[in-house]
């Protein structure tokens, strides 16, 4: 079972991450993978008038080298977490490279079960994310959210991908036990 988590910056994705992997069995992969990271960071600077397609490719290539991890979970009916997915991609570069981010991404894996954080830029700022990134402006962040409760949400409806929407301001521990109820329910 292929399951992501996703949500805007400081929506504690990493924190229900941490939790899952100290009580729950299963594979525990991070994106963009560490070797990445840098790079991305880089790109992000360049202020060059192509770096959202840039930034779709280099994600996809570097969600492809997770590619057989996830599938060998899948295969074997074990459990895949990722910190991210796609829909990250699909969320971030936004509605209007949506279809060329799908093309792009076609060869990964959809996931089985995406857990949405839910937090506004209002409380992610409150969280302490850096307003000097693009990627966490207020205003960028509200057309993320637009995009993860509206096209793929949608994706996963007609997908049949379970869309979990949880309420990412209760506390660690709601969240985590109610990702636990829910995936109790699926294995």
């Amino acid at each position: 079972m292929y399951i992501a988590i996703e949500g805007i910056d400081k929506a504690g994705k990493t924190s229900l991450m941490r939790k899952l992997k100290e009580k729950v069995e299963g594979e525990y992969l991070k994106e963009p993978t560490p070797a990445l990271t840098d790079f991305i960071g880089r790109v992000k600077t360049l202020d060059h008038p192509d770096e959202k397609e840039i930034l779709i490719n280099l994600f996809a290539a570097d969600r492809l080298l997770l590619k057989p991890i996830i599938e060998k979970a899948q295969k074997e009916d074990k459990k895949v977490f990722t910190d991210r997915s796609k829909f990250s991609s699909f969320a971030y570069q936004g509605f209007d490279l949506f279809p060329y981010n799908q093309i792009v991404n076609k060869n990964m894996p959809d996931p089985d079960v995406v857990f949405y954080l839910r937090v506004s830029p209002e409380e992610s700022e409150k969280r302490g994310h850096s307003s000097q990134d693009k990627f966490e402006d207020k205003e960028f962040l509200e057309s993320v959210v637009k995009m993860f409760e509206g096209p793929i949400r949608l994706y996963c409806i007609r997908n049949d991908i379970q869309f979990v929407d949880i309420d990412g301001t209760k506390t660690e521990e709601e969240i985590y036990e109610k990702v636990v109820s829910y995936l109790g329910g699926l294995i």
